[in-house]
């Protein structure tokens, strides 16, 4: 998931490891997972990617300005 400046509602992504989820909002992944780590949410802004896996097993933020990914 990648969000651009101009957006005007966020995206976030969510979950844990076996099942993540990517919403517009927040109560979306409240609704669809709602026994996950909510510390954990990650609402990507113009500089980030947000990348989970096909193992899902994490979600790995991208930076325009770091070289490598990042866990989250």
């Amino acid at each position: 998931m990648a969000q651009d400046r101009k957006k005007l509602r966020p995206g976030v992504v969510g979950g844990k490891q076996g099942v993540f989820a990517f919403s517009s909002e927040i109560c979306g992944l409240d609704a669809a997972l709602p026994d996950r780590d909510k510390s954990k949410d990650f609402q990507p802004m113009h500089l980030d990617t947000a990348i989970v896996d096909p193992e899902r097993q994490e979600v790995k933020i991208c930076r325009q300005t770091d070289q490598l990914p990042l866990p989250l």
